[in-house]
C-alpha cells in the first residue's frame, strides 16, 4: 500500500519560509520516514475551480491548501495525510494509516470533542459571528452542522485528515466551487469573513451536503495546545501549534515531553512546564 504525507504553504517566489513552518516540515518528514511513507512539501497554488485559476494573493489567506491533494497527480497513493504547517508529530506517534479501514470515506478530528477546550462557539466568538455561520450555510444551501447532542457547531479540524483514494475522486468530481465559498463577501468584520471564508467551514459543509462516512479520530491526533490545558502532552500523538501558539514550536520538543505536563500558553511558566529542552 502507497501513502503520502502532504504539506503545503502559501508564500511568494521571493520569500522564505518562515522558521515555525521549516520546524514543522523537519517533523513531519521525519514522521513519515519512520511510518515508510513518501513526504510531499509544496509551495505554489496550483488549484483551479472549474476553468477559474485562484488569485494566489487571495487563497494564501483563506487556507485551501488541503484541496491540492485531490489532483489527480496524486491518484497513485492509496492514502494521503494532510497535514497543516504548524503540526509536530510526537517522536512515538502511531503510523496514523494504520486506522484506515474500507469503509471509511475520511478521517478527521472535531474540535468540539477535545476535553477541557473551550474551542467550537468560542473560536468563532460573539453570537454575532456564530449566527453569520449559520447564515452562511444557509445562504449556500446547507444547515450549519451541529454536535450530536449539543448545541454547538460542528467543526471537523481540517490540520490533520488522512483521505483515501476513493474518497478523493470522489471529491475531485463532486466538491462545490470553493472559490465562491472563499470569495464570498459575508460579514462586516474582516476577522469574521476570513474565518467564514476559509477551508473548514466549506469542507464541514461539503462534509455533511455529501453524506461521507467520517471517523471521528479524537484529539489524540489533533491536540490544539493553544485551546486545550487539560491534557498531558504526552498522550497526543500530533500537536497543532495553531494561531497563536506557532511562537513556541522552534522550542518544542516533541520526544522530550515530559508525563503530566500540560500546554498552557497563557501561563507564565508555560515554556518552563510543558517541554525540557535535551
Amino acid at each position: 500500500m502507497s501513502n503520502l504525507v502532504y504539506q503545503c504553504f502559501i508564500k511568494p517566489i521571493d520569500k522564505p519560509l518562515p522558521s515555525y513552518v521549516l520546524h514543522s516540515k523537519r517533523w513531519c518528514r521525519n514522521y513519515a520516514q519512520k511510518i515508510s511513507a513518501d513526504y510531499l512539501f509544496e509551495t505554489q497554488f496550483n488549484l483551479k475551480d472549474g476553468d477559474r485559476s485562484a488569485d494566489p494573493e487571495i487563497m494564501m489567506h483563506r487556507y485551501f491548501n488541503i484541496l491540492h491533494v485531490l489532483h489527480p497527480r496524486f491518484d497513485e497513493y492509496d492514502n494521503i495525510l494532510y497535514l497543516d504547517t504548524d503540526i509536530i508529530p510526537h517522536s512515538k506517534a502511531k503510523d496514523i494509516f494504520s486506522i484506515v479501514k474500507p469503509d471509511v470515506d475520511l478521517y478527521i478530528s472535531s474540535e468540539g470533542r477535545v476535553p477541557g477546550s473551550t474551542w467550537g462557539p468560542a473560536f468563532y466568538g460573539s453570537p454575532k459571528t456564530i449566527q453569520a455561520f449559520v447564515e452562511k450555510y444557509k445562504r449556500f444551501g446547507l444547515e450549519a452542522p451541529k454536535e450530536k447532542n449539543k448545541d454547538l457547531l460542528l467543526q471537523y479540524n481540517t490540520g490533520v485528515v488522512v483521505l483515501p483514494k476513493r474518497t478523493r475522486i470522489f471529491l475531485r468530481e463532486n466538491l462545490s466551487s470553493w472559490m465562491t465559498w472563499a470569495e464570498d463577501p459575508l460579514g462586516d468584520e474582516i476577522e469574521m469573513r476570513s474565518v467564514l471564508n476559509n477551508d473548514q467551514p466549506f469542507l464541514n459543509g461539503e462534509i455533511l451536503r455529501l453524506g461521507l462516512k467520517v471517523h471521528n479520530m479524537g484529539w489524540r491526533w489533533n491536540l490544539l495546545p493553544a485551546q486545550c490545558c487539560t491534557i498531558p502532552c504526552h498522550k497526543a500523538h500530533f500537536y497543532h501549534f495553531s494561531g497563536s501558539g506557532k511562537k513556541y514550536m522552534e522550542d518544542f520538543t516533541s520526544d522530550h515531553t515530559p508525563e503530566g505536563y500540560y500546554f498552557h500558553p497563557h501561563n507564565k511558566g508555560y515554556r518552563d512546564r510543558s517541554y525540557k529542552e535535551v
